[in-house]
């Protein structure tokens, strides 16, 4: 009966957690860092696909291009990968754009909740010590009666 009433804290303690660390990423600094790794899959990724796709006899230029359609989703289809690496290659050239433009959204989302300044984040709740010092003693209590239940359970 104690577990479940600890399961509900401990998952409020995770969300806390991961709220936190998502904060960064949606920060100005946080998105040029995204949008360079971004940048460097899709033209390490139109480079690749030059090498990996030697049927085609493409040039760098005409790589670089696909890429860019790729990382879009526009692909015309002028140019598509026809080998496994290829594919592969395309694979994730198209899941750093569809990801890249899910983070984007989100930033410009909370952007437009919390304000265009500097930071784009939220004021700090002025309770937020209070906050966290409930936190560190809820974790306090989830540990004594996760040990509880183990002393219990043999």
């Amino acid at each position: 009966m104690k577990l479940a009433r600890v399961l509900p804290v401990a998952r409020l303690v995770w969300l806390v957690v991961v709220a936190n660390r998502l904060r960064n990423v949606f920060s100005l600094q946080g998105l040029r860092y995204a949008a360079l790794i971004v940048f460097t899959i899709v033209v390490g990724g139109g480079v690749v696909f030059v090498a990996v796709e030697p049927g085609q006899h493409l040039s760098t230029w005409e790589g670089l291009w696909w890429a860019a359609e790729t990382v879009t989703t526009v692909a015309y289809g002028d140019i598509y990968p026809t080998t496994a690496p290829g594919r592969i290659v395309a694979t994730v050239v198209m899941t750093a754009g569809i990801g890249f433009v899910a983070l984007l959204t989100g930033a410009l989302a909370q952007r437009f909740l919390y304000g265009w300044s500097a930071g784009a984040a939220p004021e700090p709740d002025p309770d937020r010590a209070e906050m966290m010092r409930k936190l560190d003693e809820l974790s306090r209590q989830i540990a004594e009666l996760q040990k509880d239940l183990r002393e219990r359970q043999g």
